[in-house]
């Protein structure tokens, strides 16, 4: 039996066996299931954690929490609002066993004013159910002023006082560095959720691939800062390069690369969580299954081969090459929607939002001068990516 198929059979006895136990609540954890520390939140969450962009069905909704799952990403802007609406179903039947985070927009333009995040927030603890959530995040900050605004601390100040809310965060889709670390510095956010994924870690170069990149691009720095302030730290995007977790078309040499990816993720202690899209009960047993386990030495090879692969064609939302542009075409934005598209299997999430953007910050706007693809650590062929994600998506 090789190793791929003495996983399998494995996981498929652990989950089993969990199932008719029941276990995975926040009072009696899993003893399968691993769990660590969210910072001063003194959280216990476990390892994989359930992205909710959107949330699986309720079945496997459910059969998650039963193998010890429990925390659970959300906001309001998920499907329509639907996201919080299927985990306020499931709340009811499933007290004390989950924790929830959902998130706020401050910063969207339109409805950015305070009585404006007020009504969002209060939305969403109607839908979810619940008169607290355990964490509100800033959805999506992209600067640091955002998370500085008087409105928005003001806010959380006052949820936190009515018991509508435990704790705080921030998630940042680019330009992590500086956002981040404003984050931790400010001491008002307890946690963070940051892109992390093997393409962190790896800048591909002629002679190979840079492996101390993670240190270079400056996550390694925000990371240690958060461990620093006792600041927690969940990894979002961790499936980065590749069409979801097609199980079969990544499956190489009796290696499963969407296992070795969370291993990857999880060999930094201080990362309490992964998250992930567990869509399926084949996603959710292959996942679940590297809880606890350690990343051999063929996952890693077969990780660089990947990353080596990829790198071509996936941005890492570093903001370089927003700061360079003159126009300030909104690069890592437009180059994520792509990938909604089609890496992920979003299409019609990836078109809405292409369209919310302002035609100024659009490839319609880009007069081709090329500062971004000097900028640019990764080399991308950004012009070129650009012009074919308007094509998909305008």
């Amino acid at each position: 039996m090789d190793r791929r198929h003495f996983i399998k059979s494995t996981s498929i006895t652990l989950l089993a066996a969990m199932a008719k136990t029941g276990q995975g609540n926040n009072n009696k954890l899993s003893k399968q299931m691993k769990y660590r520390r969210l910072g001063r939140t003194n959280m216990k969450i476990s390892e994989i954690s359930l992205g909710g962009s959107p949330v699986p069905s309720e079945a496997i909704f459910r059969r998650a929490i039963e193998m010890g799952v429990n925390y659970v990403d959300t906001s309001s802007s998920y499907t329509n609002g639907n996201s919080e609406r299927t985990i306020g179903k499931i709340l009811k039947d499933y007290p004390n066993k989950f924790y929830v985070a959902t998130k706020f927009h401050a910063g969207r333009k339109g409805s950015d004013t305070k009585e404006a995040l007020e009504k969002e927030f209060e939305g969403s603890l109607k839908r979810l159910n619940v008169d607290c959530v355990d964490i509100l995040m800033v959805h999506g900050a992209r600067t640091p002023d955002i998370l500085a605004n008087d409105d928005v601390l003001n806010l959380l100040e006052k949820f936190k006082k009515q018991g509508k809310i435990r704790f705080t965060g921030v998630s940042c889709h680019h330009n992590p560095v500086d956002v981040l670390t404003a984050a931790v510095k400010s001491g008002n956010y307890d946690m963070i959720s940051v892109a992390y994924s093997a393409f962190s870690g790896s800048l591909v170069q002629k002679d190979g691939v840079y492996k101390n990149y993670l240190q270079k691009s400056g996550i390694e720095q925000v990371i240690n800062l958060a461990k620093k302030h006792d600041v927690g730290v969940i990894a979002m995007k961790t499936m980065a390069g590749g069409n979801r977790q097609d199980l079969a078309k990544y499956r190489k040499k009796g290696i499963s690369l969407p296992q070795a990816k969370l291993k990857w993720v999880l060999e930094n202690k201080y990362v309490a969580s992964a998250l992930s899209e567990l869509l399926t009960f084949d996603i959710l047993e292959e996942n679940l299954a590297v809880c606890g386990s350690p990343l051999y030495p063929e996952e890693r090879m077969a990780l660089i081969d990947h990353v080596t692969s990829f790198s071509s064609r996936y941005c890492r939302m570093c903001g370089l090459c927003l700061k360079a542009c003159p126009r300030k075409i909104a690069v890592p934005d437009i180059l994520r929607y792509a990938l909604y598209y089609t890496d992920h299997g979003k299409t019609t999430l990836a078109k809405k939002k292409y369209k919310t953007l302002p035609v100024e910050s659009s490839y319609s706007n880009c007069n081709h001068c090329g500062r971004c693809l000097k900028t640019c650590p990764n080399r991308l062929p950004i012009i070129r990516m650009l012009q074919s994600a308007h094509q998909l998506l305008a």
